[in-house]
């Protein structure tokens, strides 16, 4: 015979099965990624955090290190009006931590744009040392689509570049997946 208690502990894990589709990906303590589509070479998941959805990331690079990612946070509001886009690259802190903004020259073809980026993951704490990120105003949105390589040197860092091939495909399906609430149709 089961026990009230177990029933109500059973009761509660069958929930939360229920609130995370069943091909969620736990990325953190709290953040899960649903595969929503593939494109060009990118992977574009639906982000939610236990209480709803809350971006759309398209996702290029074989380890988590290496991984670039563009973000549509279009669920939610972004914090002092910033642009809902977002990239985020691979970086190590400097200094290990408690640097949380640094500079950066970020070449789109071999165009300079001089900048700051911010350091952490998306749904972290702030203390992850293994990305920076940018947000994409809309000039650096049409040249990010329109680019073939993206070299970016933050300060203390070594250069790093990438190709965009199939950036334009990513953040239109990174763009449908936001306006669709990350609900694929039937057909898709």
């Amino acid at each position: 015979m089961v026990s009230g208690l177990s029933r109500l502990a059973l009761a509660a894990a069958l929930a939360l099965a229920a609130a995370l589709p069943a091909s969620a990906q736990t990325i953190n303590s709290h953040e899960y990624a649903e595969p929503y589509a593939s494109v060009r070479g990118w992977d574009v998941y639906v982000m939610s955090d236990g209480r709803g959805r809350f971006s759309c990331r398209a996702v290029r690079g074989a380890g988590y290190n290496d991984q670039l990612m563009i973000e549509y946070n279009g669920f939610a509001e972004t914090e002092f009006g910033e642009s809902p886009w977002r990239l985020y690259l691979p970086a190590q802190r400097p200094g290990g931590g408690g640097v949380g903004i640094q500079g950066a020259a970020v070449y789109y073809d071999g165009y300079l744009i001089d900048r700051q980026v911010g350091f952490g993951l998306p749904g972290d704490d702030g203390s992850s040392d293994t990305h920076a990120w940018m947000g994409l105003g809309d000039s650096e949105m049409a040249r990010l689509k329109s680019g073939n390589t993206l070299r970016v040197e933050i300060t203390g860092e070594t250069s790093r570049s990438y190709p965009l091939a199939g950036t334009t495909a990513t953040v239109l399906k990174t763009w449908e997946c936001a306006e669709r609430n990350g609900m694929l149709v039937d057909g898709d």
